[in-house]
């Protein structure tokens, strides 16, 4: 709570009163994670932001303390909530020989909004919103693929009979020099 007293500078006929700022705001997030197997997770996530109500002006008196205390212990009046699910599942196609050169991903999600409306406009209602996604991605690794026909896996290999760098000539340090410069394969 925050109070601002204005100054009456020239001791007028209206007094001026104290203004009070109510601004106790309490913000909760969930959050859980689930590994399942290793081809299946979940993720789930929430928050819950709430404003604790105090009655108005200063709280000097008990039944203003109580009433503030009870609006402690009821978590303040909700204001807004989300949540979110995410579910993935990698399909295990390695397992399959014929197949094991592809990947395939399925993921499912959604969310969910509510947000409360004001205090001065209580019959225009709360606003709730969802949503949801599916997904479904492969992906193919065609090195893979080649390696399985004996031909293409040989193509693909690394060769064997390389020349070295610098086509392994000698080099003389000099005249009447007898050392000779190694050539290093990389």
């Amino acid at each position: 709570m925050g109070e601002t007293r204005i100054r009456n500078i020239d001791e007028g006929a209206y007094p001026i009163t104290p203004n009070y700022y109510k601004f106790f705001t309490w913000a909760r997030t969930y959050t859980l994670r689930w590994d399942l197997t290793r081809a299946l997770s979940f993720d789930y996530n929430a928050s819950n932001n709430s404003r604790v109500d105090e009655p108005y002006g200063r709280l000097n008196t008990q039944e203003k303390k109580d009433t503030f205390w009870n609006n402690v212990g009821r978590l303040g009046r909700n204001t807004g909530y989300t949540q979110s699910l995410n579910a993935n599942y990698t399909v295990p196609m390695a397992k399959i020989p014929l197949l094991d050169w592809t990947t395939v991903r399925a993921s499912y999600g959604s969310t969910y909004l509510w947000t409360s409306s004001s205090l001065l406009a209580k019959n225009l209602g709360n606003v709730i919103g969802n949503t949801q996604n599916k997904q479904v991605n492969g992906e193919m690794d065609f090195t893979k693929l080649y390696n399985k026909v004996k031909i293409l896996r040989i193509i693909n290999g690394p060769m064997a009979n390389t020349p070295p760098r610098g086509g392994g000539k000698e080099n003389s340090g000099g005249k009447g020099s007898d050392k000779k410069s190694e050539t290093s394969r990389f």
